[in-house]
């Protein structure tokens, strides 16, 4: 039973996707041929990504202090749960990097990384049987009252045991499913299948930052490889509320007759663009309107026809392809110019 999916997207989370695939197409080009220009983003990703994933959790260690323990990318010297919870993740981060594609999106891979993020913890911390093994206590989401100390169940989760197990299972299958399906966008399968993972929360601990691993390595195994060079997760901290907000908008939805994922679509895919736009960002000239001799060229002959392709242009002018792949990336980065069509058919006009 296909169960992933029973939500139609409204207009502005359509648009959302629309502007990011666009930011994709372009990107793919960007990445390779302007590869030294981004490999330190990726480190830098991971750092923020670790600091910023646990501290939505509780943690308190600083980017800096982080920046400090470590050794490469290995933090030295773990002292207590937040250096553990840190070392843990930076861990599954760049394993993610380095093997996406060959990690299935399957059971085996998900609890796999369950056991890598708790590693360093230790066994009156997290039990060592329960790493990478899905739950055996009910861990329904609650609101502490700091003054009472009393709790409100605000979600009810899976229960532990058959119920888990079986979810899981078809989790997995139906993403794998849906994913083939034409009538249905990437980012949409993707956004669909973390909330559900969410709902299901089916390990003990660290379910919120398995379900942040696991859309790193959702986006990148569908080609969304632009997010190794921005933290999603530094945008989840900064927007903390909006976040549980649209989570339990949707998750109210969950048990009823008609489930509604939008809310939660749509901070999903703001989340995107606003990482699409921080690489935008990156691109910009340095002095707004600064232009190479060959970009500039480029710009003009553009201007003078209206509408040129790049077979066109490489005739004319006797650039290379594959400068004039990265020349008109960035312009269409820097909405300098717009890019019509795809692959062999693409046409690249000025934007008024």
């Amino acid at each position: 039973m296909r169960n992933l999916l029973k939500t139609r997207l409204n207009p502005s989370c359509v648009r959302l996707i629309q502007n990011i695939s666009g930011f994709q197409e372009t990107w793919k080009i960007l990445a390779d041929t302007q590869q030294d220009f981004y490999a330190d983003l990726k480190t830098t990703t991971i750092i923020t990504s670790a600091g910023s994933s646990t501290r939505i959790e509780g943690a308190t260690l600083s980017d800096a202090e982080i920046q400090k323990k470590l050794v490469g990318l290995q933090i030295q010297n773990i002292q207590d749960r937040d250096d553990a919870e840190v070392a843990g993740y930076i861990d599954c981060k760049k394993y993610i990097f380095d093997m996406f594609q060959d990690l299935p999106i399957s059971e085996h891979t998900i609890r796999s990384l369950h056991q890598m993020m708790m590693t360093y913890l230790s066994e009156n911390i997290f039990p060592f049987a329960q790493r990478g093994t899905y739950k055996n206590v009910t861990n329904s989401v609650v609101r502490i009252d700091p003054i009472t100390d009393t709790q409100d169940i605000i979600f009810e989760t899976t229960p532990p045991g058959p119920q888990t197990e079986a979810a899981m299972r078809e989790l997995v299958q139906d993403f794998n499913a849906y994913k083939e399906d034409p009538n249905y966008s990437d980012l949409e399968v993707i956004a669909a299948f973390i909330v559900k993972f969410l709902a299901i929360h089916p390990f003990r601990d660290g379910n919120g930052r398995m379900s942040r691993l696991l859309t790193d390595l959702c986006l990148l195994k569908q080609g969304y490889e632009f997010c190794m060079y921005t933290s999603h997760e530094k945008i989840i901290e900064d927007t903390k509320e909006q976040y549980y907000i649209c989570l339990r908008q949707t998750q109210a939805t969950l048990t009823a007759n008609e489930e509604d994922l939008n809310p939660w679509f749509f901070y999903f895919l703001k989340v995107l663009e606003t990482q699409t736009q921080y690489l935008r960002d990156k691109l910009q000239p340095k002095k707004s309107g600064l232009f190479t001799e060959k970009e500039e060229t480029v710009f003009r002959l553009i201007q003078k026809k209206s509408i040129v392709s790049i077979g066109f242009l490489e005739r004319e002018l006797g650039i290379k392809r594959v400068t004039l792949k990265a020349i008109l990336a960035k312009m269409v980065v820097n909405n300098m110019i717009i890019m019509e069509g795809q692959r062999k058919s693409s046409r690249y006009r000025i934007r008024h």
